[in-house]
């Protein structure tokens, strides 16, 4: 079987599990019942300037939701910060899911406060630009 772009959400999900601390939940959807602190990162635009040369640009949206703003904000730090090293060289590779070759950032982590009542949760988000390539050929 040939080589093909990296699928993107779950090269997202191993980087950030492997860089936030094992109690925060990390997925490319809201769960029915969110357990906090909770991470969403998923694709949500981008493309692939050619396929034949196997690589794929994706905007990325990462959303962290907590119960005070300061862990909400850490976390999306933390976030933001595994997804610029790992596409720093030596580049992280993820065996079977590629790797991130170039990091950019569209909007850096900012609070989206509740237009409702305070409920005592704290949503920060932020948008990324993420070039990836397959895993490398053996």
């Amino acid at each position: 079987m040939g080589r093909r772009l990296p699928r993107v959400n779950a090269l997202l999900l191993a980087v950030l599990r492997s860089a936030l601390a094992p109690r925060v939940a990390v997925g490319t959807r809201i769960p029915g019942r969110m357990r906090y602190p909770f991470v969403l990162a998923r694709r949500v635009g981008g493309a692939a300037p050619d396929p034949r040369l196997f690589y794929d640009v994706a905007l990325v949206d990462v959303q962290v939701w907590a119960t005070s703003d300061a862990e909400a904000e850490d976390i999306a730090q933390q976030s933001r910060g595994a997804l610029a090293d790992a596409a720093r060289p030596p580049q992280w590779a993820f065996p079977g899911l590629g790797h991130i070759q170039h990091f950019s950032e569209e909007a850096a982590p900012v609070d989206i406060p509740s237009d409702a009542e305070d409920h005592g949760i704290y949503r920060y988000q932020a948008t990324y630009t993420l070039t990836v390539r397959p895993p490398r050929a053996a």
